[in-house]
């Protein structure tokens, strides 16, 4: 694995890989976040894509969980949090703001959710989230179309 001239960021690097290719993400996270904080700014674009791609993963496992409660819905919250402020993947970033906005309506934080819905447009000017986000918004501001959801969420 790692060779007597690796140095001991790398190699934190690579046993963090070596979790997130066996599909361990909640391990490969810690070692990436480890890594992160041991190199310099403008070395971090490679291990920001991982940290992004797992939190994604961890974050869609939670929320998809049939048992997801409260407690679940504030670590997938913690999680899309990460890859908004880390920005990438790039390619996920609206699917990160919808995902805020959807988990912020279902804990009952309204405002926070219209505007993470609203950054949807910003990130993706003409994606396909584009129209669900600002569907999203619109029933939250306005009402409308809200029958059919729990009572928990926002009104």
């Amino acid at each position: 694995m790692a060779d007597a001239t690796d140095s001991l960021p790398e190699i934190v690097f690579e046993i963090a890989q070596a979790y997130e290719e066996i599909g361990d993400c909640d391990h490969a996270l810690i070692g990436f976040e480890r890594f992160r904080e041991m190199v310099r700014p403008w070395e971090r674009g490679e291990v920001d894509w991982y940290i992004g791609t797992c939190a994604f993963s961890l974050a869609r496992d939670l929320r998809s969980s049939p048992a997801a409660g409260e407690q679940e819905l504030e670590r997938a919250l913690e999680l899309v949090n990460r890859i908004v402020e880390v920005g990438e993947p790039r390619n996920i970033q609206a699917q990160a703001w919808f995902q805020k906005g959807e988990i912020l309506d279902q804990l009952g934080a309204c405002e926070e959710a219209m505007e993470a819905y609203e950054q949807v447009r910003y990130v993706d000017q003409a994606g396909p989230l584009l129209d669900r986000a600002q569907r999203r918004y619109d029933e939250i501001r306005f009402g409308r179309g809200l029958d059919n959801f729990p009572e928990e969420r926002c009104r």
